[in-house]
């Protein structure tokens, strides 16, 4: 294990993190109707903001984007088609997918109950990614033309109180960097034990299945893929390739303890008109080892979420050391 530590002191993070940026959003809403929510409500929250965004960026209202003249300037297209180009479509991480991941993370209010009534008071955050940042403005519109339309006819309308960052103009200084990042994980020190909460569902697969178990490994691995596709569709950073001792390390973190319950969800998916059914794990993990060489990549997991779905909102964390 120790030559597997010192390998990675090599391992420059911030020549892989440096390119990283991506901007907090967070909407502070109040709704003017009654709405009631299903569990983990991202789903509901993504789909209408879909919606809205496409409604605020199109003019041809046509059904597909494909051959579209307007796909080079359209806000909608990259956020939410997310075209894997031609130059990265060799590449393994990206081998047979025409959409990588979306440069955008939804945080849908963490409500105590399903039902919201009128005048209650929630925070929306949307983190946007990379190259999807000066679409600041655009995004907050969307969100705005959610409130107006609501979740359902005569359901769940709101109204926005306030936008922290105000996204016009938007200041330098409210777009986060890995530069800044990496500080943060330099200010801990030497970490041998964490706790991972895992505040929404979260759904990481290993060779096709779901694990509720979760070894750290497992984390390390999903991260690294999600991050590796964000740095190089989103940054404009080239697909790091020194993984293998991470993972190796990583197999030297053990979980200690926490609880770990499975979480059930049911969403509509309007673009495959039919119900799907999901399956995650949410709850908390301690793990204990050689924990600071993870620390960046756990910090990045905990701005732009980590597992399937993220863009939901889900696979959502928090770290306690």
């Amino acid at each position: 294990m120790n030559q597997l530590e010192t390998t990675l002191e090599n391992w420059n993070w911030q020549q892989v993190l440096g390119p990283l940026h991506w901007l907090p959003i967070q909407v502070s809403i109040e709704f003017v109707e009654d709405h009631v929510f299903p569990p983990f409500a991202g789903a509901a929250f993504r789909g209408v903001f879909g919606h809205a965004l496409r409604f605020l960026c199109c003019s041809t209202f046509r059904q597909s984007c494909d051959h579209c003249a307007e796909i080079p300037d359209c806000a909608y297209h990259y956020v939410f088609e997310s075209p894997v180009p031609a130059e990265l479509s060799h590449r393994p991480l990206f081998r047979g997918l025409r959409q990588g991941p979306q440069p955008f993370v939804l945080q849908p209010p963490l409500l105590e109950r399903p039902e919201v009534r009128s005048w209650d008071a929630a925070e929306v955050g949307v983190v946007l990614l990379g190259n999807a940042v000066p679409l600041a403005r655009q995004v907050v519109d969307a969100v705005a033309a959610m409130g107006l339309k609501g979740f359902f006819p005569n359901s769940g309308r709101f109204q926005i109180t306030k936008v922290t960052p105000e996204p016009w103009p938007l200041q330098a200084n409210a777009v986060r960097t890995g530069s800044q990042l990496l500080a943060d994980a330099a200010n801990l020190g030497n970490i041998s034990e964490a706790t991972v909460r895992f505040l929404t569902p979260t759904l990481i697969q290993a060779d096709g299945e779901l694990h509720q178990a979760l070894p750290f490994q497992l984390i390390v691995r999903a991260m690294l893929r999600r991050m590796s596709m964000i740095l190089a569709l989103h940054c404009g950073a080239p697909l790091e390739q020194m993984v293998q001792p991470l993972l190796d390390l990583a197999a030297h973190v053990r979980c200690i303890g926490g609880e770990i319950s499975p979480a059930h969800v049911r969403r509509h998916s309007n673009r495959q008109e039919r119900g799907i059914e999901q399956e995650g794990i949410i709850g908390a993990a301690r793990y204990a080892g050689p924990l600071t060489p993870f620390w960046p990549l756990l910090l990045v997991a905990r701005e732009i979420n980590i597992g399937k779905a993220s863009t939901f909102g889900w696979g959502r964390i928090a770290l306690e050391v």
